[in-house]
């Protein structure tokens, strides 16, 4: 009989499969081990099934054994603000699947995409991620001058437009609103940050900090795949928004029922290569 790492593989990628099929039941039957990968995904089951509780333990124990786990903070974060979040759309934009609640799916949202060495070209990627918009972007300047700095009298729209023009992103308008797209993916595979992606998504964070009382819609990407979806939006780009709302959420100071959670259709990606569509944009809208 076969036991170790490879056999707990294996028990996690039936769980996976069953999960996104939607037999939790059956998922939460073949999850008998105690590894972070397990009980991250015990705990993501849970929160599908509507046993907050549950899922709570599961990933404190998860975040016990690796403090840094990203996906536990943010899915303990996500059932905690779990009672005033809202499901809404991202300005009226053709943005396909819209969920907020801490118990929806975005929380099976484990790895659905292959690696990037093997993941196929995506069709229309060059589409962008909230069509219509037609508004020229804002040069990204990290080395602003202080005269660059908006005046008091500066509308709304253009303090967020400036304020939020940081390293690593272009930002465009979209009437009071302001779209931030990042100039490289964000995601090595699944909802797993790259190396560099911390740093930028902190950055922006931080410029969220003086952009007075604003909601940002936090919009996941995924590529479409051999033999998956490829339209309708992600699990992946669901729990992609999620990582990195948690992210912002830290480094903004703002609280989670700040950030609304949306995935796009796989076709509406912001680049024109899959790497770069592993990714995340934001529409950041000044609080009504």
């Amino acid at each position: 009989m076969t036991t170790g790492p490879v056999a707990e593989e294996l028990e996690l990628d039936r769980a996976r499969a069953a999960a996104r099929s939607g037999d939790l039941d059956g998922a939460l039957a073949l999850l008998g081990g105690d590894s972070p990968a397990a009980l991250d995904l015990r705990a993501r089951v849970h929160a599908q099934r509507g046993e907050f509780a549950e899922a709570d333990a599961a990933w404190a124990r998860v975040l016990a054994a690796d403090p840094s786990h990203e996906g536990a903070a943010a899915g303990r974060k996500a059932i905690a603000g779990r009672a005033t979040r809202r499901v809404v759309t991202a300005g009226g934009t053709a943005l396909v699947v819209v969920v907020l609640l801490a118990g929806s799916a975005l929380l099976i949202g484990r790895p659905d995409e292959p690696s990037p060495a093997s993941a196929p070209a995506t069709p229309g990627a060059s589409a962008p991620a909230t069509p219509g918009a037609s508004a020229p972007a804002v040069p990204v300047k990290s080395s602003a001058s202080p005269s660059a700095v908006p005046s008091p009298s500066a509308s709304v729209a253009d303090r967020l437009l400036r304020g939020l023009a940081v390293d690593g992103v272009t930002v465009r308008a979209k009437g009071a609103a302001a779209e931030v797209v990042f100039d490289q993916g964000l995601f090595v595979r699944g909802d797993a940050l790259r190396g560099d992606a911390r740093a930028t998504l902190d950055r922006v964070g931080r410029a969220l900090r003086g952009g007075g009382d604003v909601t940002v819609t936090v919009v996941g990407h995924a590529v479409p795949v051999t033999g998956g979806r490829t339209a309708g939006g992600s699990t992946t780009a669901l729990a992609r928004a999620q990582v990195a709302a948690a992210r912002l959420s830290r480094a903004s100071g703002l609280p989670l029922t700040s950030f609304r959670l949306v995935s796009a259709d796989q076709q509406e990606g912001p680049h024109d290569t899959p790497e770069r569509n592993r990714t995340v944009t934001l529409l950041v809208e000044p609080s009504v």
